[in-house]
């Protein structure tokens, strides 16, 4: 049936099909009646309600969901701020997991939990778990937690959902000499402090290899990074950036490093091998660097915002060496 585009357009009634307009007298003088209702469904009506939508929750919608604990909402304030009856003080603490008995983590994976004042962050393999927490009659309760979404091995997934299952449980708390025990379900997950777990290397003896390159847009890894490197070692440092070779001194004050003039070979590389060599001397030639070491990594900040990540060598081998450019 062919649309019409005028909807004003006149019936053999008189009827106008928009304004219900009728002629006074129908043609035989009879007052027109409007036409008999055909029976058939009813039509619904539909309300339009406008919701405001905060872009910051739009854009954490595109990147996490939430899983609903079903249980009490969790507020600051509300034995939210990690000390409850029980006198567990987790606020400021993280937690690695160090043992676990009647479930199975994926191989070489491991169970991290951070704790602040009403926030706890967990990781266990794949995506980054969220939300609200609190201490309560001997046992952790979390609130609706939320969490990346992002595609893993599917092992790593599952674990993901059997920890979110598992602490929306409300497993009992148990404090130990250095760290806690959660129990419920016939589960028990030891975890200790990081600090103690997996204790911070110290500057000074390592191979540093370079594993990330961190910009105001982006961090970066290339294969092949895994070829440069820093040696810290009484006042000197010993440079290879998988391409040159070179050092120099530094002075280390708390967690500002302060580096003297690099030298360095100039031999010419594949482009692979001088873009890692760019990222790398880029920010060690402003030389005023902020160090911050957690466990085996370390992360070189310069002014400017970029950073190199490094990973400690566990094989102690040396890679850099120190060799005056010509």
């Amino acid at each position: 049936m062919k649309p019409s585009g005028d909807r004003s357009r006149q019936h053999s009634n008189g009827l106008q099909s928009d304004g219900l307009h009728m002629n006074d007298q129908h043609p035989q003088g009879v007052p027109a009646r409007l036409p008999a209702r055909r029976p058939g469904p009813t039509r619904p009506r539909f309300l339009h309600w406008q919701v405001p939508v905060l872009a910051g929750v739009l854009v954490l919608g595109l990147t996490a969901c939430v899983v609903d604990s079903g249980g009490p909402g969790l507020t600051p304030g509300d034995g939210g701020d990690g000390t409850g009856d029980s006198g567990s003080d987790l606020a400021g603490r993280t937690l690695v997991s160090t043992g676990v008995t009647g479930h199975e983590l994926v191989e070489g994976s491991t169970v991290r939990m951070s704790f602040e004042a009403d926030q706890v962050s967990i990781q266990a393999g794949c995506n980054n778990i969220f939300g609200a927490y609190a201490v309560e009659g001997g046992t952790l309760q979390v609130n609706a937690l939320g969490q990346t979404e992002m595609a893993c091995a599917a092992d790593l997934m599952a674990q993901d959902q059997w920890l979110i299952s598992f602490l929306q449980s409300g497993p009992e708390l148990t404090e130990t000499a250095d760290g806690i025990v959660l129990a419920g379900g016939g589960v028990e997950l030891e975890l200790t402090d990081r600090e103690v777990a997996d204790p911070d290397v110290a500057l000074e003896g390592p191979t540093w290899v370079l594993n990330t390159a961190h910009t105001a847009t982006a961090d970066t890894n290339i294969r092949g990074m895994e070829n440069a490197s820093l040696v810290f070692e009484d006042g000197n440092v010993r440079l290879n950036t998988g391409c040159n070779t070179g050092g120099g001194s530094y002075t280390l004050d708390g967690d500002s490093l302060t580096l003297g003039p690099l030298r360095q070979t100039l031999r010419a590389c594949d482009e692979t091998a001088m873009e890692i060599e760019s990222l790398m001397t880029a920010v060690l030639n402003q030389m005023d660097l902020t160090v911050d070491i957690e466990a085996s990594t370390l992360k070189l900040t310069a002014p400017d915002g970029t950073a190199l990540g490094f990973v400690a060598d566990a094989g102690g081998g040396d890679q850099a060496e120190e060799t005056s450019a010509p």
